[in-house]
Parts: structure tokens; C-alpha cells; sequence
């Protein structure tokens, strides 16, 4: 795939009250947007499920 046929995507996301303020307080401790963390933390959570097999490698979406 090349760089151009790669296209971000926008989800919304729900979260109580008590993770917000976490989620903020970490950004701001690490001097990033709330929404860039919340990506990198997303990011992290698939490529350790498709290390662990618990999700295949291969995007089968298409």
C-alpha cells in the first residue's frame, strides 16, 4: 500500500466522566492532544492483539 492509498478515518468515542479526566490529565503530562494520545493508545491496543493472535494480521475489512 502506498502512502497516498492510506486514509485516516474519524470515530466518536463515549467514555465515563473519571477516564476523561484521566486521558487529559496524561496528555497534558506528556505535552500532547487529548485526541492524538487517544489514537496512539488505540494503535497500541490492535498491534498487541495482533501480536498475541487474539486479531489476524492481514485487514480482511476489504
Amino acid at each position: 500500500m502506498k502512502d497516498e492509498d492510506v486514509v485516516s478515518k474519524r470515530i466518536g468515542v463515549t467514555v465515563p466522566d473519571k477516564i476523561h479526566t484521566r486521558l487529559e490529565q496524561w496528555a497534558e503530562l506528556e505535552g500532547r492532544p487529548l485526541a492524538n494520545l487517544c489514537n496512539f493508545l488505540l494503535e497500541k491496543a490492535v498491534r498487541e492483539a495482533i501480536e498475541k493472535g487474539d486479531l489476524p494480521s492481514v485487514d480482511t475489512s476489504k
